[in-house]
């Protein structure tokens, strides 16, 4: 089984470097708005550059579709996260992964065949995508249970995984200007997602796997033999194939019924919605998220705001790079859970109270890091805020996975996980909004900015209320 679960832990890596290409948006979007999507609803279509050739222009009418795109499906695939989590909990591993896997190639085709004319196509393509690219995220977090030390570690570096997948759309933006056509670009991606399709019924579990996994535990391609020999035996006519049949049977039952002792947890589902620290983390994700998908979702009108036309190709680069970093700050979050947890485990009995302590330290640093962020965004300080906002953003989706799943029992990863992003979803639909505000009144979000600063201030409450509990466990 070792084999197995190296392959099985590896190979999500490399999948969920595919599934969060959404906040790559800035890159995709400036190789949109060179190929000419939506700008049949500006006044002048094109215009000459410094070379005499006609290029695509922008208008607010375009910029507002493209930012409406990126608001509905950042919004969209967290709202969805919540049913989700029930259909992963419910119908298990292999039927939630089915409908994401046929989901994100259907984006990815979608993609392949659009053009300029066919513009509002980018809607129902880019969702699907971002919409499939989180199931798949959650559905691996499932095998950091094979690894009961380095839990932590595991989950934030495959959110940081995610975080770097910003750098597809990077490498698109950067085939185009080099003569390779979007179109194309998205074709070889439908080829790549259907391999990775394929690790569903090899590499992963039909339901879910246990928060202690048994040594003799049957996932991947070891459970669908299984299965195949199982229906073949039920085939089989005679006394000695139905007494066979019956031994099969009766090892599974047995496995389920090990699998649900593991299982078994005091915390009912209604009981964690009454934990005041559910809420305050809640308040603490709705806030980050926010902040991470507005400064993306407006990076080009910020930056077009202070900087010269001309430099702004190369700042998107910059910041697309930056963006493939995930992988490797996610995970410092993970290494500052796991050393708080061994650090603390020593001299605390508790394993709550532990939990509780570690993640106190991840909210503290997300929070100041939320902080600094908008302070140089105030600034208009690009290349600090570039870096802030990795780190940030490493810290916030990857801080939010951990606390849920170390602070709460496994069976309800799923609908807790969902239900926080769902809601945070429904706040990140006010971003369209803000951005149109921000078109008018503050092109260069400067007030914008100072409210995010604010808010930013008050995520310090999550933090107060864990250190409260930590004291009242003590």
């Amino acid at each position: 089984m070792k084999v197995q679960v190296t392959a099985s832990v590896a190979t999500s890596l490399l999948e969920i470097l595919f599934s969060g290409v959404i906040f790559g948006w800035p890159s995709l979007q400036f190789a949109l708005e060179q190929e000419g999507y939506f700008s049949n609803l500006c006044a002048n279509k094109s215009v000459s550059n410094s070379s005499g050739h006609d290029v695509p222009v922008t208008c607010d009418q375009s910029d507002a579709h493209f930012n409406l795109i990126f608001t509905l499906t950042t919004s969209t695939q967290l709202i969805l996260s919540f049913p989700n989590g029930f259909i992963l909990d419910r119908l298990g591993t292999w039927v939630f992964r089915g409908i994401a896997n046929t989901l994100y190639s259907s984006g990815m085709i979608m993609m392949a065949t659009s053009s300029p004319e066919t513009s509002y196509i980018l809607y129902p393509a880019v969702i699907f995508m971002g919409v499939s690219g989180l199931a798949l995220l959650t559905s691996n977090f499932q095998l950091a249970n094979f690894s009961q030390s380095f839990k932590g570690l595991i989950i934030t570096f495959m959110n940081g995984m995610f975080d770097s997948s910003a750098v597809v759309f990077l490498i698109i933006k950067i085939l185009y200007e080099s003569g390779f056509s979007i179109q194309s670009s998205f074709l070889v991606l439908t080829g790549i997602s259907v391999l990775l399709g394929l690790r569903t019924f090899l590499l992963m579990p039909r339901k879910l796997i246990p928060f202690m996994p048994p040594a003799n535990l049957k996932f991947g391609w070891e459970e669908l033999f299984y299965l195949l020999r199982k229906r073949r035996s039920q085939r089989m006519v005679g006394r000695s194939q139905s007494s066979s049949r019956e031994e099969v049977l009766s090892e599974e039952n047995e496995d389920e019924r090990e699998e649900e002792q593991i299982n078994r947890e005091t915390l009912t589902f209604r009981d964690c919605l009454k934990t005041g620290i559910f809420w305050t983390n809640l308040f603490h994700y709705v806030i980050g998220q926010f902040r991470i998908v507005f400064f993306i979702g407006t990076f080009l009108q910020w930056i077009k705001a202070f900087d010269e036309a001309n430099n702004i190709s190369r700042l998107t680069n910059i910041f697309g790079a930056l963006l493939l970093c995930g992988f490797a700050f996610a995970p410092l979050n993970g290494i500052l859970i796991d050393s708080v947890t061994k650090y603390f485990r020593k001299n605390v009995a508790d394993h709550k109270n532990v939990c509780l302590r570690a993640t106190f330290a991840s909210m503290t640093v997300t929070s100041f890091l939320l902080i600094v962020l908008s302070i140089t965004a105030t600034l208009q300080s690009a290349l600090p805020s570039f870096v802030l906002l990795v780190l940030a953003r490493a810290f916030v989706y990857s801080g939010n996975s951990a606390f849920v799943s170390l602070n709460f029992p496994v069976q309800h990863l799923g609908k807790l996980y969902g239900l926080t992003n769902a809601i945070a979803g429904l706040f990140g639909l006010i971003q369209f909004a803000l951005f149109r505000v921000a078109q008018t009144v503050d092109p260069e979000f400067h007030y914008i900015n100072v409210s995010f600063l604010i808010a930013s201030c008050l995520t310090l409450v999550h933090p107060i209320f864990l250190l409260r509990a930590v004291f009242v466990r003590s």
